[in-house]
């Protein structure tokens, strides 16, 4: 089966090359998307 969508090796390149930049930063927003959870469920 074709892939839907088709990318230039170029494209996918610059993508994991942004992905790996921006890691850490997700990284952290992971952790506080966490935190702000644990508070809501603490709440009820």
């Amino acid at each position: 089966m074709k892939d839907f969508f088709e990318f230039t090796k170029r494209t996918e390149e610059a993508s994991k090359k942004a992905l790996t930049l921006a890691e850490k930063k997700f990284s952290e927003i992971d952790e506080i998307t966490e935190y702000n959870q644990r508070k809501v469920l603490a709440a009820f």
